[in-house]
């Protein structure tokens, strides 16, 4: 078929007026008018103008299909999953060739320049997967850490862990976990994406559970796919952490019955908080301790438990690595298991780890990582360096 586009773009909606121009714009200036650009948009029951905004933009694209996800439980997994069938189907029946790129993004990112081109150039040089980190939009972020009485502890706290979690990302690449991560995008050809085959997983109740993304990279691995994680960062925004400050249980991710993490979409905010002092530093903790929590379950769904003992030189964080090995290996988790990063069997995992180690030294350990982020000046520097590549600072994780 001559008249064939370059990529597939799905991206799910969910009542994203405000965010919508932004990730629209972003794509049609990557593309460039180089690249034909299909966007498969997925409508899950928005009440606001969403789709009127989608229609706006369709002068910009190739081709562009709205289609409705009638799923009742408002969650990302289920809409891209629809989305990715009605891909998989354009590009095997309607283009009749299964090799054309398929990208999934969330709603609320800004792509770099270089999405679209980079994509194409690397699965057309021997790569199967390629995948993008993300750090959180400056603007709206510094927009809610200005509304903040005590600033110098917002800034500490919040861009401190948004800089804590990036080298975290680039040392999880780095140490061979290289993530298909929903919200900054990953692409693979159609017939790559249909034998990996994605799905949102649920628990007993319906309820969806969190990992429908990162499950796909972790099946990759498993049968040695070539993943291309890209430099170019993804713009996230930064709701999907603030929305949490008041009440956790706003933003996944609570647990069910059978201690899964089940996920709840985090929704647009009609103002920022404001938050105490005392507010702030406890997000600051409790958000490095999630994200031990991310690195110990990616290191085991890839079977690198022995890679990231070497990051940091504590004896809090051996302990934690071998307790965490000694309960995989006396439960033997199934494949099946271990792909989805919010099953029960983590959590379980977790909660014995913790009945094993020192309060107090563990506390003592996450100071240490605390001690580990830069100082205000340049935490200042880091979120408003707009470069399009960020180098992951190499003395925060030993490699």
């Amino acid at each position: 078929m001559n008249n064939k586009c370059d990529i597939l773009v799905v991206i799910p909606f969910f009542n994203e007026e405000q965010r919508l121009p932004e990730i629209l714009d972003s794509i049609a200036k990557s593309a460039s008018n180089k690249f034909k650009v299909h966007l498969v948009m997925v409508n899950h029951q928005s009440i606001d103008d969403s789709i009127k905004i989608v229609k706006e933009f369709s002068s910009q694209f190739f081709k562009l299909d709205i289609i409705e996800e009638n799923f009742p439980i408002h969650c990302g997994g289920q809409p891209r999953s629809t989305g990715i069938k009605k891909a998989i189907e354009l590009a095997e029946n309607y283009y009749l060739d299964d090799s054309i790129p398929i990208v999934t993004l969330d709603a609320d990112v800004i792509v770099s320049i270089n999405f679209v081109s980079e994509i194409i150039d690397k699965l057309n040089n021997d790569f199967e997967i390629v995948s993008f980190c993300e750090r959180y939009n400056s603007t709206e972020f510094l927009k809610f850490i200005n509304k903040q009485k005590n600033i110098d502890l917002a800034i500490k706290s919040f861009v401190g862990l948004n800089w804590l979690r990036y080298q975290i990302l680039w040392g999880l690449i780095n140490s061979g976990i290289k993530e298909t991560r929903g919200p900054c995008g990953y692409a693979m050809r159609a017939k790559t994406l249909k034998q990996l085959g994605h799905k949102q997983p649920f628990d007993s109740d319906g309820q969806p559970v969190t990992g429908e993304n990162n499950r796909l990279e972790i099946i990759a691995n498993r049968n040695n796919l070539k993943v291309y994680s890209s430099p170019y960062y993804s713009q996230v925004h930064p709701r999907r952490e603030i929305i949490s400050c008041n009440n956790i249980s706003q933003k996944g991710y609570s647990k069910n019955n059978c201690n899964a993490e089940v996920f709840k979409l985090a929704r647009e905010l009609d103002n920022y908080p404001v938050l105490t002092d005392e507010q702030i530093q406890n997000y600051l903790s409790a958000g490095i301790k999630r994200a031990i929590r991310m690195v110990l379950i990616r290191a085991i769904a890839y079977d690198r438990l022995n890679v990231v003992k070497i990051w940091f030189n504590h004896p809090m964080w051996y302990q934690i690595i071998e307790l965490s090995t000694q309960y995989v290996n006396q439960n033997k988790p199934s494949e099946e298991i271990l792909e989805v990063i919010g099953n029960g069997f983590y959590n379980d995992m977790f909660n014995f780890v913790m009945t094993k180690i020192d309060g107090a030294k563990f506390e003592s350990f996450i100071k240490y990582l605390e001690n580990k982020i830069p100082d205000n000046n340049d935490l200042n520097l880091w979120i408003n360096d707009q470069s399009l590549i960020i180098k992951p600072d190499p003395t925060f994780i030993k490699l």
